[in-house]
C-alpha cells in the first residue's frame, strides 16, 4: 500500500471494533462511531469484488460517488502569531472533546458514542494524546495525537487549525504525519491524495 494508506491503517486499526484483512483490501468497522476512516474498505487500484464496506478509501480513482478526501503528508511547524491557546487534557475531558470533533464534522448527535468508543479503545493507552484548542474562552478545537501522527482532528474555526497542529508537530521526536481536508489551507509536505468512495444507494 501507498504510505498515505499505511499510516491511516496503522493510526486507526488500534481504534476500530474489527478489523477483517481480505485479498485487495483491509476493512475496518466500527458501528459505535459514524468515523469515516473507522468504517472503510483500504484498498489501492484493485479493491476485493466484495468490499465488507460500502465505503472505500485509496489514493487511486474508485468507481462510486466521492463523499471526501484528505491529503495525507507531513506537517512542518510554522510561525503563527494568535491568542489561540492548545492544551494537552486528561481523558476526564473526552466528552468536550469527542463533542468539539463531532460538531467539527456536523454530526454533534455521535458525540456521546464516539467518546464512550474512543474512551475504552484509549484506556491505558500512553502512547496517545488528546489536545484541545481555545479561543476567547471557547473550545474551537479537538486533535488525536498517536505515536507521531495526527489524523483524528477536527475545528470550528479556521483560525485553529495551525496551532493546534503546531502543538502536536511539538509531540513527535520525528515529523508529523497528519491529514487535512482536501478543501483544507493547511500546507503538508510530501502529499497524497486519499479518497473516500461510496460504492452502494
Amino acid at each position: 500500500m501507498s504510505r498515505a494508506l499505511s499510516s491511516l491503517l496503522a493510526y486507526f486499526t488500534p481504534l476500530a471494533s474489527e478489523v477483517h484483512r481480505d485479498a485487495g483490501g483491509v476493512t475496518l468497522l466500527t458501528p459505535e462511531t459514524n468515523i469515516l476512516a473507522l468504517n472503510a474498505t483500504y484498498c489501492e487500484a484493485s479493491c476485493p469484488a466484495q468490499p465488507r464496506s460500502p465505503l472505500l478509501v485509496g489514493t487511486q480513482v474508485l468507481p462510486g460517488r466521492d463523499v471526501g478526501g484528505l491529503r495525507v503528508g507531513v506537517y512542518e511547524p510554522r510561525p503563527e502569531d494568535s491568542k489561540i491557546v492548545v492544551e494537552q487534557v486528561s481523558r476526564l475531558q473526552f466528552a468536550t472533546w469527542a463533542g468539539v470533533l463531532a460538531e467539527a464534522y456536523d454530526t454533534p448527535a455521535w458525540a456521546g458514542p464516539i467518546a464512550r468508543h474512543l474512551g475504552q479503545k484509549l484506556e491505558g493507552d500512553i502512547q496517545s494524546v488528546l489536545l484541545l484548542a481555545y479561543g476567547a474562552s471557547e473550545t474551537l478545537g479537538a486533535l488525536l495525537w498517536r505515536e507521531g501522527q495526527a489524523h483524528l482532528w477536527g475545528t470550528l474555526d479556521g483560525a485553529v487549525d495551525v496551532p493546534l497542529l503546531n502543538a502536536a508537530a511539538e509531540l513527535a521526536s520525528s515529523p508529523l504525519l497528519v491529514s487535512v481536508p482536501d478543501q483544507s489551507r493547511v500546507a503538508v509536505q510530501e502529499a497524497e491524495i486519499v479518497t473516500f468512495t461510496l460504492t452502494g444507494p
